[in-house]
């Protein structure tokens, strides 16, 4: 068995980026290159409808909604979850692409035209060429939301001790007594590099420190951890 020499070479000292576990690590730690491999990965399975459309065509709208999700937009999310508007929109872009051919619908929003409400048997409905207006018929919340929400749910599971990672090792806990808040906060690590200040750990005991004392105090799993949207 034959073992790449570039394997043993510490991740970003090169001047290309390394792929680790699905993972594209650049040196500057951006991750812009693996918001665009993940991105054109995603469209490149959405830009299919005619086949998906074809096999799907007599299924609910929610079967079809399933056939063009990309997990591979969230896969190990916490540890490249983007901070840039940039990727940040790009990432929501393959969203609303997905949304539009779920729906089949590829028109222009028409704001004063009332015959574009396209209604369903449930009270919700949505205007034609809208993609805001799809992904909330549909029920997708935004992808950034639902990095959150699993960024949170990691942190409960290493404060729980859920999870293979030390508590006492990445998280401090605040001293003193606090009058806002709960009682299980965390010190924010400090950093003047956007890279390790938009990290996992300091960027989510921001949003950990932030959640209502009724969140964090009351649950008792993490099938009951529930935060507010």
């Amino acid at each position: 068995m034959t073992f790449g020499h570039w394997r043993c070479q510490p991740w970003g000292t090169g001047a290309h980026p390394h792929r680790s576990l699905g993972i594209t690590i650049d040196s500057k730690l951006t991750f812009n290159e693996h918001v665009d491999n993940i991105c054109k990965k995603a469209n490149s399975c959405n830009s299919r409808p005619a086949f998906i459309s074809r096999n799907t065509k007599k299924c609910p709208v929610q079967v079809k909604a399933t056939a063009y999700k990309t997990p591979q937009l969230e896969y190990a999310s916490s540890s490249w979850s983007p901070h840039t508007k940039r990727n940040i929109d790009k990432i929501e872009g393959v969203q609303r692409h997905a949304a539009r051919a779920t729906l089949n619908d590829w028109s222009r929003p028409k704001s004063t035209d009332t015959a574009n409400v396209i209604t369903s048997p449930s009270p919700t409905q949505y205007s034609r060429g809208s993609s805001s207006s799809m992904l909330e018929f549909l029920g997708w919340k935004p992808l950034e939301q639902r990095r959150l929400h699993c960024n949170l749910s990691s942190m409960y599971k290493i404060d729980q001790d859920i999870v293979a990672i030390p508590a006492t090792v990445y998280l401090q806990p605040v001293t003193g007594y606090t009058t806002r808040g709960h009682n299980r906060k965390f010190v924010v690590p400090q950093s003047r590099i956007n890279a390790y200040r938009h990290s996992f750990i300091p960027s989510t005991v921001m949003l950990w420190n932030s959640l209502p004392t009724s969140v964090v105090m009351s649950s008792s799993s993490l099938a009951t951890f529930q935060f507010p949207n």
